[in-house]
C-alpha cells in the first residue's frame, strides 16, 4: 500500500488532475493521498532529499564521478547507496508516454463546489469513479488497512465524491469555434463563509477576508493581504478596496489612512487563493468574491 504525503492546507486548491489520475491509473498497490499544512520542511522526505542531494554533490566535487543527467544520477546512487535503505527508480519518457496518450482528448475540470480545498485524506473506492474522503487524516490500524468504517476515531466523517461526473470529453464550441484547453480554468465564486482557520495556515503574502468593526460597532468584511505574522493576536495586513464595482478586482491605496492594520486570528473569516494578476496596485482574482 502506498501513502502519498504532500502540502495542501485548507486554503489551497488541490490539483484537479491529481484526483483524476489517482482514480484512473492502473496500479499494483492501493494508494492513498494525504494533504498536510504548507511548510518548508517535508519531514522524512525533506531529510532524505537533503541527504541524497549532498551525496551527489560530494561525488561531483570529488571529480571521481561524472553525473550529467538523470540516468547518470540513477546509476551512481544505485551503486553507491545501501539498497536495504533506499530503492531508486529511473523514470523515462517511455514510462509516461503510454499514460499520456491514453488520456488524450480528456478534459479534466475542477470538481464542483470547491470541495477539494478542505480534504486531507483521499482514498479511491473499489468502485471506479468514486473517492472516499475525509477532512482530517487518520493512521489507526483500521485506516491503514483501508477499513474506514471501523476507524478508531469514529467521529471522523467519511464522505464520497463522484469524479466521473466532472470529466468531460474535449469538444469544440460551435458558437465561437473555441477549443476547450485541458488546463482552462472554470470560473467559480468565492463565497464568504466562516471557516476554521489554523494559525499555521497563515503565510506572509497570503490573502484573506477579515471582519472589521467600525466606530459605530458595525462590522464589515474586507479582503486583505498579509504583511507580517507575529502571533495569533498580532497579524499585520493591508486591506484592499473593491475597484470599479467588479467583484473580483481589488486595489490598494497607500494614501488612505489606517489602510495597514493589525488583526487577530479570530478576525479572519476565511483564507482565499492568491490573485492571478497583481500589477499597479491592482489585484485581479479568477473567482468572484461575494
Amino acid at each position: 500500500k502506498i501513502f502519498i504525503w504532500s502540502d495542501g492546507c485548507s486554503s489551497q486548491y488541490k490539483g484537479k488532475k491529481t484526483f483524476f489520475y489517482l482514480d484512473k491509473l492502473p496500479v499494483e498497490a492501493e494508494v492513498e493521498r494525504h494533504y498536510f499544512g504548507s511548510e518548508h520542511g517535508k519531514s522524512e522526505s525533506d531529510g532524505i532529499t537533503g541527504l541524497i542531494s549532498k551525496k551527489v554533490g560530494d561525488a561531483i566535487r570529488s571529480r571521481n564521478h561524472t553525473i550529467n543527467n538523470g540516468k547518470d544520477m540513477h546509476t551512481f546512487l544505485s551503486n553507491n547507496t545501501k539498497k536495504k535503505d533506499y530503492v531508486f527508480k529511473l523514470i523515462t519518457e517511455s514510462d509516461f508516454e503510454p499514460i499520456k496518450h491514453a488520456f488524450d482528448g480528456v478534459n479534466v475540470k475542477t470538481l464542483s463546489g470547491n470541495c477539494t480545498r478542505s480534504l486531507h485524506q483521499i482514498k479511491p473506492d473499489k468502485k471506479k469513479g468514486f473517492y472516499l474522503t475525509r477532512p482530517f487524516s487518520c493512521f489507526c490500524d483500521n485506516c491503514i488497512s483501508g477499513n474506514f468504517d471501523h476507524c478508531t476515531n469514529k467521529d471522523l466523517p467519511t464522505n464520497v465524491i463522484n469524479v466521473d461526473k466532472d470529466v468531460e470529453e474535449e469538444e469544440e464550441d460551435n458558437e465561437n469555434n473555441h477549443i476547450v484547453e485541458e488546463d482552462e480554468y472554470i470560473p467559480e465564486e468565492i463565497r464568504v463563509e466562516q471557516e476554521d482557520i489554523n494559525f499555521h495556515d497563515l503565510t506572509v503574502g497570503g490573502f484573506l477576508i477579515s471582519t472589521v468593526t467600525g466606530d459605530n460597532d458595525h462590522s464589515e468584511n474586507f479582503v486583505a493581504v498579509i504583511n507580517e505574522i507575529k502571533n495569533e493576536e498580532e497579524i499585520f495586513v493591508e486591506f484592499l478596496k473593491q475597484n470599479y464595482n467588479v467583484p473580483n478586482v481589488f486595489g490598494k491605496h497607500p494614501q488612505e489612512e489606517n489602510w495597514n492594520s493589525e488583526i487577530s486570528l479570530d478576525d479572519i473569516i476565511m483564507l482565499i487563493p492568491k490573485p492571478t494578476t497583481m500589477r499597479r496596485n491592482r489585484y485581479i482574482f479568477e473567482s468572484e468574491i461575494h
